[in-house]
């Protein structure tokens, strides 16, 4: 079983926003300047959890929002039940296939740290419009451990077994051949001494 599935969804928010931690503050942030940068009429959020950063997709004409977690997924049809340009899929990133294709815009944000990352580029090349883009973000500093330490983060100690380091040159290596190039790449410094990489990478148009 994916220990993703084992982590509720407070203990995920409480967790993530923690003043010690800050990060769904910081991502919902990112999110915002992810869509703002290029506006998208389709996109694809993967690693949606309980849905921070949707209300920012209110005015485009489709929204994939997937993840492993299905009660994540049940948290964001709650929260969102008023929108209907959503559409919820509870995938394995890695072992299926994306049940759609010409997306504007696809964002993974602290995703690529679990899953087959240059899998994961490939796959997502291949479902992008002409020019799209493909938005990342992952976390560096980990000599100060990937969880940060919480009352909750003890619930997060099984994804030990999943998590890896990513290599940016892995990643624009990957993307080359895969048809993408870089387009924006910056680096967020978070409170507790931690960073986060963006690198956006746009579909060739050949």
């Amino acid at each position: 079983m994916n220990p993703w599935l084992s982590i509720e969804a407070e203990d995920y928010e409480n967790h993530m926003s923690d003043s010690n931690v800050y990060q769904l503050q910081t991502l919902n942030s990112i999110m915002l300047s992810q869509i703002s940068d290029y506006k998208p009429n389709s996109l694809a959020i993967f690693g949606i959890a309980t849905g921070n950063g949707l209300e920012y997709t209110e005015m485009m004409d489709i929204v994939y929002a997937i993840d492993i977690n299905d009660k994540y997924l049940t948290t964001c049809k709650n929260r969102f039940a008023n929108r209907n340009n959503i559409k919820y899929l509870n995938l394995d990133i890695d072992n299926s296939i994306l049940p759609f294709t010409n997306v504007d815009m696809a964002i993974c944000n602290l995703v690529l740290e679990y899953i087959d990352y240059v899998g994961f580029i490939k796959k997502i090349s291949s479902i992008l419009n002409k020019n799209g883009i493909l938005s990342i973000v992952y976390q560096n500093e980990l000599k100060y451990g990937f969880v940060s330490k919480t009352k909750y983060s003890e619930v997060f100690e099984c994804l030990n077994s999943i998590y890896h380091n990513i290599d940016k040159k892995t990643v624009i290596e990957t993307s080359k051949t895969s048809g993408l190039t870089v387009s924006k790449s910056l680096e967020y410094k978070l409170l507790n001494g931690k960073t986060f990489t963006r690198i956006d990478l746009r579909k060739n148009n050949n």
